[in-house]
């Protein structure tokens, strides 16, 4: 059963990390946007 559960938790966590590191990737991003904007001011 533990792998079956181990599973289950690879599962789940897939979703949260990429959306994790959707999130990260966005503020990184954001911040270069703003740097950027800032840099050519």
């Amino acid at each position: 059963s533990f792998p079956q559960e181990q599973g289950f938790f690879v599962f789940l966590g897939i979703p949260t990390l990429m959306a994790y590191l959707d999130e990260q990737f966005f503020l990184l991003t954001a911040q270069l946007a703003t740097w950027s904007l800032a840099l050519s001011a």
